[in-house]
């Protein structure tokens, strides 16, 4: 008798052959080149400034809140909000040097306005925007 065929679901008792060996890993490149392809086609936002140059610590004495980002190889990067302008770079994106880790802040609507429309305006993000507050007796 030859054994039934595995259902869905279960476990098949034969080892596999060489040929289901091969398949897999083609199957995987595959699936990675067309991620690839996919992913070279994509178009990209338009007015998104990457900045080339950055400042050491852009929140100074303000609190916010923050992200951690690390930079593990390569060379200095730099982290800015796509909305700042390359003119402000200097001044607002973070400079980020090979194997350090510095604090990013977390940026929100004024008064949790609209995230569209020239009339928004953006301000650091602080515990007062949760709706709490801090005191003590």
């Amino acid at each position: 008798l030859k054994p039934a065929a595995p259902k869905f679901g279960h476990l098949s008792l034969r080892a596999p052959s060489t040929a289901d060996m091969v398949a897999a890993p083609r199957r995987a490149w595959l699936l990675v080149a067309a991620g690839l392809v996919g992913g070279a086609r994509a178009a990209e936002p338009t007015g998104i400034v990457r900045c080339q140059e950055g400042a050491e610590d852009i929140l100074g004495e303000r609190k916010a809140f923050t992200v951690q980002v690390c930079n593990l190889f390569g060379a200095t990067c730099y982290m800015n909000h796509p909305s700042v302008a390359s003119a402000n770079c200097a001044t607002e994106a973070l400079a980020i040097d090979s194997g350090e880790c510095k604090l990013y802040p977390i940026f929100e609507y004024e008064d949790d306005g609209v995230r569209s429309g020239s009339d928004a305006v953006e301000d650091l993000s602080t515990v007062s925007d949760l709706g709490c507050s801090v005191s003590s007796s």
